[in-house]
């Protein structure tokens, strides 16, 4: 420190420093920066695509559910939440949701599938 005795009036305030040591660092490596903001932008926008890909997919649980809905007269209807992150392979239990209706009342219960 006593090499660098200008930066002790900065260390005053410790998060200000950080601050200020971070914005240096971005202005050093503005491109290196900028890269990987492009990159996660990127990122974002390709999982999104992936993402509605999944959605649009049709599996074989996704028709028994269904056939299900369709063929039985209950006064609930199967859902899978997480269907999404199922066949993403990020969840890999599908949570079920049972719309129960009654009238004009509906009334969801959620409930795992263990396969």
């Amino acid at each position: 420190m006593s090499d660098h005795e200008y930066i002790l009036p900065a260390l005053v305030n410790i998060a200000n420093f950080k601050e200020q040591v971070w914005k240096s660092y971005f202005v050093t490596h503005r491109d290196a920066f900028e890269n990987l903001v492009t990159k996660a932008h990127n990122a974002a926008e390709r999982k999104k695509e992936i993402e509605e890909a999944a959605r649009k997919e049709r599996t074989a649980l996704q028709e028994v559910i269904d056939i299900f809905n369709d063929c039985f007269f209950v006064p609930c209807e199967i859902k899978v939440i997480n269907f999404v992150s199922v066949i993403l392979n990020e969840g890999k239990i599908p949570k079920l949701c049972f719309t129960f209706k009654q009238g004009n009342e509906t009334q969801d219960v959620e409930k795992r599938c263990f396969a």
